[in-house]
């Protein structure tokens, strides 16, 4: 159970760090505005626990909002079933990319909106990073999704670390690969295909974030009660 929700944090932290509250912005060199609509980018998490699949997607824009939906699966959400997050981020940058409205779902269940002050929300997402924030060096870097000339970018926090390898290539998000320490251990996520054609994979109109319902939802998809 502890794993699951470990997993929850790591997605609504949208970086592999596993803290939902106080986790680093995800970093990105891309503009998620810019970015074309449908296009995604699917990763393999690894962590001591075992492997789970990660995608990330542009799915919406209109003149106010991008949408990003984040889904991953396997490991110790196999039973579970996909966690679904959906980000609408401002295409204000007054706004400095702070979520205007964050909708999770569990497995098959209804998806719900989350108020925006709920803990689990990150209060930062998709900033783009100056040139002044990476690393000079060039580093040529080989996943599964082919190989990139990147940048590097290190973030603190507390224990946690995470080192993030970066390319302009790497659509929708730039991102290439991670390494992260965690309180699970460390762990790594790499890019390994991308492609275009991406749609919201919401289950219905979302409703109203209940917590006691997210925690029966979770409970009984680690049961294998309901995927």
């Amino acid at each position: 159970m502890r794993a699951a929700f470990l997993a929850v944090a790591l997605v609504m932290a949208t970086t592999t760090l596993a803290h939902a509250q106080g986790a680093p912005v995800f970093p990105t060199i891309l503009d998620v505005h810019e970015a074309k609509v449908g296009s995604w980018g699917q990763y393999v998490l690894k962590m001591p626990n075992g492997e789970m699949s990660q995608r990330m997607a542009i799915i919406q824009r209109d003149e106010k909002h991008t949408t990003i939906e984040m889904s991953v699966a396997g490991g110790p959400m196999q039973q579970m079933g996909p966690m679904l997050i959906q980000v609408k981020i401002p295409r204000d940058p007054k706004l400095e990319s702070r979520p205007a409205g964050v909708v999770m779902q569990v497995g098959k269940n209804t998806p719900m909106a989350m108020p925006a002050d709920h803990p689990m929300v990150p209060k930062e997402s998709f900033k783009r990073l100056q040139v002044k924030d990476l690393e000079s060096k060039v580093e040529t870097v080989k996943v599964a999704g082919g190989t990139f000339q990147c940048r590097r970018h290190t973030q603190k926090r507390g224990d946690d670390e995470a080192i993030t390898w970066l390319s302009e290539k790497a659509t929708p998000l730039g991102l290439v690969k991670m390494q992260s320490k965690t309180p699970m251990g460390p762990a790594t996520v790499e890019l390994v295909k991308m492609g275009m054609g991406a749609k919201s994979t919401l289950n219905g109109k979302a409703v109203p974030f209940d917590q006691n319902v997210f925690m029966q939802q979770v409970m009984a998809g680690m049961s294998g009660a309901k995927k």
